[in-house]
């Protein structure tokens, strides 16, 4: 599975958040056994943006309630102990089960997230990604690797069904990863559902006065890996 989490920092805490992200958040989550590897990534390129920052964890639950059932209770604990700081707001956050993928070991530079349109979820993931035009990569020996998982909402799990994403991570520059998906989808993320967090909190995100897509194409800086 992967736990995706869309967060916003507070006014002039930026600084605070990325420091508490990537030493304190990061760690903790790997070493309490909540995930084995967490990713995080910064917004860039152009379109509607949900959120300036993305987080991506991994873990090898089965299913949704499996996967709460073993985080909520570490988050819980991390929170208790002074651990989760109030420098940000969690925009949305969903566990996901993983359909496809296709990965190999290579540097990242960019991630770009490929979703349906989360206000009104829906459908067969794999049937939704089979419609969408998905730039063919150049060879690697000319060119630069990328790898591909494709996540979806559990069918029995909270969230409901329907709510795709898909992960395209590439070796190349942003710039060029921006260019090379130029005309497919409506640029930037899904707007995001109303949310209430793990601790009981309900997100302050406006909604978003945006008009719905089919597909939402977002591009996103590779800020650090911590894990396997």
């Amino acid at each position: 599975m992967a736990f995706a989490v869309w967060s916003t920092p507070h006014p002039g805490m930026t600084d605070e958040f990325e420091r508490w992200y990537n030493e304190v958040h990061l760690p903790d989550a790997i070493e309490n056994g909540s995930f084995v590897a967490m990713h995080r990534y910064e917004a860039v390129g152009p379109g509607y943006r949900a959120a300036p920052f993305l987080s991506v964890a991994e873990a090898d639950y089965g299913d949704e309630a499996e996967a709460w059932a073993a985080v909520r209770h570490r988050a819980q604990s991390l929170h208790d102990a002074g651990r989760i700081d109030d420098l940000y707001r969690v925009d949305f956050a969903t566990m996901l089960l993983t359909v496809d993928s296709d990965v190999s070991h290579h540097p990242v530079a960019t991630l770009t997230t490929v979703q349906n349109d989360w206000r009104h979820p829906g459908g067969d993931a794999r049937e939704w990604l089979a419609s969408v035009p998905v730039p063919v990569p150049v060879p690697v020996p000319l060119g630069t690797p990328r790898s591909m998982q494709l996540l979806t909402t559990d069918p029995a799990g909270a969230r409901g069904p329907g709510r795709h994403l898909a992960l395209f991570e590439s070796s190349t520059d942003p710039e060029a990863t921006v260019a090379a998906w130029s005309g497919t989808g409506s640029p930037g993320s899904s707007p995001l559902p109303p949310y209430t967090t793990i601790f009981g909190v309900e997100s302050s995100t406006p909604p978003a006065d945006v008009p719905a897509a089919d597909t939402w194409v977002a591009h996103w800086r590779h800020l650090l890996t911590v894990g396997r």
